[in-house]
């Protein structure tokens, strides 16, 4: 019997299917198809990354609050399996968002959260929390002041008041920001010397009492400015003033202008 395994070892078929089922159990035991290898973690094989300028989200109802504070982007740091923190920084396929669906009016501190991140991912996002005014959204309307400056008339010029058209807009925003407006005006930023009748178009600027720029929406938000510019003029009479004297005996009769 050993002199035939004997044989058989020396024989060079069997050594070859030995080695083949060699190969197979360890290829079995390192490769588990029940397993996603990318879930692996391979020491030494995980890193950090900050993404900057990730956009801000709010979920809020739109049609009746209005929502001031919110920074319009964060900084998110990423840590875990490189393969899955490549494809967030190159992807950027999350969310950052906070949800003031059930929030109430007033000014309050809320939690800014990540979703549609992978698992395998940890996170810390830069500001984690936030403080936000909730307000009620009203909107008015305002009659438009049309203006532009007078001192780019050419010399010998006047201009009659700028008109704006149309003449009111709409302005949607808080209930206390509109209640602060003081000033609703399109300016007209004409270059050069003015010499003639024009009409440009404008934007709208919504200030307060103190001149800030106050944060709204405007409809529209441009406008016509027409301005009517003349050449100045003044009707003035005409007096004849008579010189020197008549020879003797001549006496004047008359004299008439013909304007």
């Amino acid at each position: 019997m050993d002199k035939y395994i004997d044989k058989l070892i020396d024989t060079r078929w069997f050594m070859k299917v030995v080695a083949l089922l060699i190969a197979l159990l360890l290829f079995d035991s390192v490769y588990d198809t029940n397993n996603d290898n990318r879930s692996i973690n391979v020491p030494g094989d995980d890193g950090s990354a900050v993404i900057e300028n990730v956009p801000l989200t709010a979920y809020y109802d739109t049609d009746n609050l209005v929502v001031s504070g919110l920074p319009e982007t964060v900084a998110v740091t990423l840590d875990g399996p490189r393969s899955h923190l490549e494809n967030a920084k190159a992807q950027r396929n999350f969310e950052v968002f906070v949800d003031l669906s059930d929030a109430e009016i007033g000014r309050q501190e809320v939690e800014v959260g990540i979703k549609d991140l992978s698992d395998k991912l940890e996170y810390i996002i830069d500001p984690s929390t936030v403080d936000v005014t909730i307000d009620e959204k009203v909107t008015e309307e305002f009659n438009v002041e049309a203006e532009f400056n007078n001192s780019l008339l050419e010399e010998g010029y006047k201009a009659e008041a700028a008109l704006a058209e149309p003449s009111t807009v709409k302005i949607t925003g808080a209930k206390n920001v509109i209640e602060s407006i003081a000033y609703v005006k399109a300016t007209v930023n004409t270059k050069g010397s003015i010499t003639e009748s024009f009409t440009e178009t404008a934007a709208i600027n919504v200030l307060d009492r103190n001149m800030n720029k106050l944060d709204v929406d405007v409809n529209p938000g441009e406008v016509e400015v027409s301005v009517d510019v003349k050449r100045l003029s003044k009707t003035v009479p005409i007096d004849i003033v008579e010189t020197g004297s008549l020879p003797s005996g001549v006496e004047l009769d008359s004299l008439k202008l013909s304007q």
